[in-house]
């Protein structure tokens, strides 16, 4: 189902981005979160730093990771990181035709105008009709993204304690708990 839904996010602008989510096991805080400084697509890896968050009442800054084993580097294939250097470029692109109108905050995925993205709106407005036009449970949330990645992974023979280590887990056994709860399973 991961490819169904992969083939139905091809159209949308935030294609990399689900495709970096599935690739990857990032919690939505910290893909959010990342900066163009944080990710080299020629090794095709990217460190986790910190997140995003979202202030009530309006707002946002960036915060540490809350554990030591969420700070972390994560690795990806040579064709994502291709498509993420290709994103690159058109968000620079972007950036130099808005003018003073980008707000230049260095993330990797960001709305058109260069601030974050918020949850509610990615899902709602992205995420959710993928999910339709790939016929598949509308119900489902961005982190079933990352809980499809662990399975996959463990599915695939990938040992446990990398799987966890990956996710920024400090129990393997969190992890194990959590590839029950797949979403894309093929």
């Amino acid at each position: 189902m991961q490819n169904e839904f992969l083939k139905a996010a091809r159209s949308d602008r935030y294609y990399v981005l689900f495709w970096f989510a599935l690739a990857t096991g990032l919690r939505p805080e910290e893909y959010f979160g990342l900066t163009w400084s944080n990710l080299n697509p020629e090794k095709c890896e990217a460190r986790v730093t910190q997140t995003l968050f979202r202030i009530k009442g309006g707002g946002w800054r960036f915060e540490e990771v809350k554990t030591e084993a969420s700070l972390r580097t994560v690795r990806f294939n040579k064709a994502l990181a291709k498509a993420l250097a290709r994103h690159k470029r058109q968000q620079s692109e972007q950036r130099l035709k808005l003018g003073q109108k980008y707000q230049n905050n260095q993330l990797v995925f960001s709305t058109s105008l260069g601030m974050p993205l918020q949850i509610r709106n990615l899902t709602l407005r992205h995420f959710r009709p993928i999910l339709e036009r790939a016929k598949l449970n509308t119900k489902m949330h961005l982190y079933c993204l990352r809980h499809s990645y662990a399975t996959l992974s463990l599915l695939a023979g990938v040992d446990p304690k990398a799987v966890s280590a990956s996710l920024g887990h400090t129990r393997v056994s969190f992890t194990l708990d959590i590839s029950t709860s797949i979403c894309f399973r093929s």
